[in-house]
């Protein structure tokens, strides 16, 4: 993974492996059933262990919105940064 982003030259991200809707993939080759060939590499970092998906926060003129609750809390994410509640 390492020498992939070295390669690639800038970050990259990602919320969960499924399709909307779908339970989130916890296996590399869940993944690839859900893609297939519409994903150009696949990396198997091993069967993934949390229980809830990704939590996804947009950062909007400096202000914190909660898109997505998952593994981090609305709770704990409260406690370092200042969400914005019900907005979009």
């Amino acid at each position: 993974a390492a020498e992939l982003l070295s390669a690639f030259g800038r970050r990259i991200t990602a919320t969960s492996a499924n399709p909307a809707g779908e339970k989130a993939a916890t296996t590399v080759e869940e993944a690839q059933a859900y893609f297939g060939s519409r994903v150009g590499a696949y990396l198997d970092g091993g069967v993934r262990r949390a229980d809830a998906g990704s939590t996804v926060v947009e950062l909007v003129e400096g202000r914190a919105h909660l898109r997505r609750a998952g593994q981090i809390s609305a709770e704990d994410l409260s406690e370092v940064v200042d969400l914005v509640r019900g907005s979009r």
